[in-house]
């Protein structure tokens, strides 16, 4: 429940029913159109070697328009297009198609829409969007907590656990590459190619643990409020509470993040000490 009295409502209901409708639809659109007609994309390879196609320009270009149109003032920062007033007091940060690899190999459910906004560098609002299957996750500071799980019997211990990373190989090279792997082979079931969306599946306990690093800013933004929300809990694997984690978008916008967000308080913390 949104309290009738919370100084963030009126941007929740733009962001709801103005913002991210025109963005999934766009996508839908575009990723249907794609599927049945194999309609061309333009994709490009960005610096750090990851694909970007028309999807993720244009779709970053309707909501930037939108924004900019309802909110003059606030500042923008998006995946394809990077830092707009980052300045600003409300920023928004954008990454219009989480999963761009997912979307092109034609993948329903793999690939998703994340929006944040940062007031004074905390994230207020943040939306986990599959535009395929019609469902958000939705966070929003002072909102209520909703605490809901998908299954009678969420995993206390690792051996039981379902885990989710969109890629392991993001782990090579890094301290955390043997614990990572460890855990992918302890667990009951390690889900991948989840992108964004294990990040809802875990606050709603279809997944016990999700852990990823080499996370940009548009990345992990739009996750917090929405973990924080449904009563999860989420640290860097250095530790950190990323729940009361403040951001500087002028400075944070190449900076590289690791998150470890579970549903179970003691499994949760119980796996972070095998990174610390």
């Amino acid at each position: 429940m949104i309290m009738s009295n919370n100084p963030y409502r009126e941007i929740h209901d733009f962001t709801v029913y103005t913002l991210l409708p025109a963005a999934s639809a766009f996508v839908r659109e575009t990723f249907q159109r794609y599927v049945d007609h194999d309609e061309a994309l333009d994709v490009i390879t960005k610096e750090d070697d990851t694909p970007a196609s028309y999807a993720d320009r244009e779709c970053e270009r309707i909501m930037h328009d939108l924004i900019e149109a309802q909110y003059p003032q606030h500042g923008i920062i998006g995946e394809e297009f990077g830092a707009y007033n980052a300045g600003a007091d409300y920023v928004w940060v954008l990454d219009p198609v989480d999963g761009t690899k997912e979307f092109l190999e034609k993948k329903p459910g793999y690939f998703c829409t994340l929006i944040a906004l940062l007031h004074k560098g905390k994230p207020v609002l943040g939306i986990i969007h599959d535009p395929m299957a019609y469902i958000s996750w939705v966070g929003l500071e002072g909102q209520q907590s909703i605490k809901t799980t998908m299954r009678k019997n969420p995993a206390t211990t690792i051996e039981k656990a379902h885990l989710a990373c969109t890629d392991l190989s993001m782990f090579t090279g890094t301290p955390y590459e043997k614990t990572a792997q460890a855990l992918s082979e302890e667990c009951r079931h390690l889900h991948s190619g989840t992108n964004g969306n294990g990040f809802g599946h875990v606050a709603t306990c279809i997944v016990d643990i999700v852990y990823e690093c080499g996370l940009k800013l548009h990345d992990i933004a739009p996750l917090i409020p929405v973990i924080k929300t449904y009563g999860s809990y989420a640290y860097d694997l250095e530790g950190n509470n990323l729940l009361e984690h403040i951001f500087d978008p002028q400075k944070d916008i190449d900076k590289n993040f690791s998150i470890l967000a579970g549903c179970n308080e003691n499994l949760t913390k119980s796996v972070l000490q095998r990174f610390l």
